[in-house]
This record gives structure tokens, sequence and C-alpha cells, in this order.
């Protein structure tokens, strides 16, 4: 069984990815704070690149969801966890010479009007400070796949449909989100990208069905081999894509 190391074990995506690839992977959990029902989890900030080179010791691909997910202060949240913090993971990766990295990048660095059709060749447009430290992570695997022999594969999540979050998303009449990813999508992108085939560096989408208006998902299919099967719109209550 594969070993991986999962960063951000214990947020929102994480927990969905570790009940979803229970049985798939031999998961090393690696968050800041105590992941529910993994005594063994390693509990450390992504500044302590000690603890995460140890971590990736014998692992086979890395998944990097850990960071502070919302904008926030750039110095005492942003830089610690979002700059620092992957530097430290792409090393601990190089160190441990693990040959698959997969990167959660944010939809929110393609800060273009509203509907329209973008493709990751084109320049990065991030909404927000936390937007741009995601981009600075996209650059850090441009440049480890190139300068040390590890497949980066970028996702670039959209709207992750999570179950706690629904209420909330119903009640302020969000029902028509393109860029809406249902969770059983958005664990299959990771699981596919973690078994892709060889490749330097790939930025993708990672939305679902729903999202086939605005971003190129056939790329998705084309790096990964994984096609959404769901649309996040008719989960909301509204339109399907």
């Amino acid at each position: 069984m594969k070993r991986i190391l999962l960063t951000g074990a214990a947020g929102g995506i994480g927990t969905e990815f570790r009940r979803f690839a229970k049985d798939l992977y031999d998961i090393r959990c690696f968050d800041k704070v105590p992941v529910p029902d993994v005594p063994d989890a390693v509990v450390a900030d992504l500044t302590d690149a000690k603890a995460l080179a140890a971590a990736a010791k014998g692992c086979e691909a890395i998944v990097h969801l850990g960071a502070r997910r919302d904008d926030d202060d750039f110095m005492t949240q942003l830089l610690p966890n979002n700059i620092i913090g992957t530097y430290n993971v792409f090393e601990a990766a190089r160190q441990a010479s693990i040959p698959r990295f997969v990167f959660a990048s944010t939809a929110q660095t393609e800060g273009y009007p509203h509907g329209t059709w973008v493709t990751p060749d084109m320049p990065a447009r991030p909404w927000n400070m936390y937007a741009a430290t995601k981009v600075f992570g996209e650059s850090l695997g441009r440049i480890y796949s190139r300068r040390f022999g590890i497949s980066v594969i970028a996702l670039r999540i959209g709207w992750c449909l999570l179950e706690r979050e629904m209420p909330e998303l119903r009640a302020t009449g969000r029902e028509n989100l393109p860029w809406a990813l249902t969770v059983r999508d958005c664990c299959e992108i990771i699981r596919h990208a973690i078994e892709a085939p060889w490749v330097e560096f790939a930025i993708v989408p990672a939305f679902s069905r729903n999202g086939a208006a605005i971003r190129d998902l056939d790329l998705l299919q084309k790096v990964t081999g994984y096609y959404p099967q769901d649309d996040g719109n008719e989960l909301l209550g509204g339109k399907a894509g």
C-alpha cells in the first residue's frame, strides 16, 4: 500500500480525503492540531522543517493541503503558513526523494471576470493575498519539478461543498456556482492526481461538471485521468450546469 504524507489532515478537505482514502493508502497525517481518531498523526506547525522532513521519509507522494485557507494578515498568518510552510514541504519532498507532489492551489488565483474561459497558461490574477500565496506555491512547484525531478500537479480547487458549509450556502441563496466542487469529485481528483502518469509539472482546474462552461475539464482528465462525475449546482438546489 502506497504511503502518502497528507498535510492539513484535520482540515475540511483533509478530513474528507482521509475517510475516502483510508483503504487505499497508508496515510501519514500532519497538522498543527490533533487529527481526530489518528493517534499517531504528526502534530506540528508547517514552519517546523525538521518535523516535516521526518514525516516525509518513506513516503511515495505528498498531498499538501495545509495552509491558512482564507485571506488573512500576511505577516502573522499567510507568511508562516502559506509561504514558509509550503517551502518547507517542498524541501521535505526533495530531501526524501518523493516522486509525486500534489499541491492544493485555488481557483482564486484566476481573478478574471465571471464567466471568462480561463486556462492555466493565462497570467494568474489573484483575488487577494491568500491567492497570491498560492501562486507562489505553484511557482515553487515549477522550480522543484524542473530542478529536482519531482512530478508536481497543482490543483486549482474551486468551492468545495463541505457538508458543514452547506446550510450557510443554501441560506445565502448560492444555488448556482460554476466553480463548485463536490466532496466526491474533490477526493477522486486528489486520488487520481496521486496516481496519474508522470508529468513534470501541470496546473489543472478542480471543479465538478458545472465548471465545464468556464474551465477546460478535458485538461483535468488529460493530466489525471479523471473527469468530474457530479454537478455541484444540483447539490445546492440550483440548475444543473
